[in-house]
């Protein structure tokens, strides 16, 4: 699966993140520090963030990681996803009653 999200003739990017098998860590972590070191720089007194630097790398980073192999990723289910996703339910369905939801 490859988590590169584009609408044409839009702004609409990453509509649909994921936190699966290692995205957050592998694929969106690294988006972020780069978008973060940008801002931080600039907000530094440094040099303003070049948005099409910036997209370049991104993209530069969504090939590596769409074609680099391994990681340590699990490939079968951690845990009881039905008992926890019953658990959240008890937890919160109150919360959206309450709210008309």
């Amino acid at each position: 699966m490859c988590p590169h999200f584009r609408v044409p003739n839009t702004e609409l990017l990453d509509y649909a993140n994921r936190q699966w098998n290692g995205l957050m860590r592998d694929y969106h972590l690294p988006r972020w520090q780069m978008l973060l070191d940008a801002t931080l720089t600039e907000l530094k007194g440094g040099k303003p963030a070049d948005r099409a630097v910036l997209e370049k790398k991104w993209r530069e980073h969504e090939k590596q990681f769409a074609t680099t192999t391994g990681g340590n990723y699990a490939s079968r289910p951690n845990g009881n996803c039905f008992a926890m996703s019953r658990a959240l339910y008890k937890k919160y369905s109150r919360l959206l009653q309450e709210n008309g939801k």
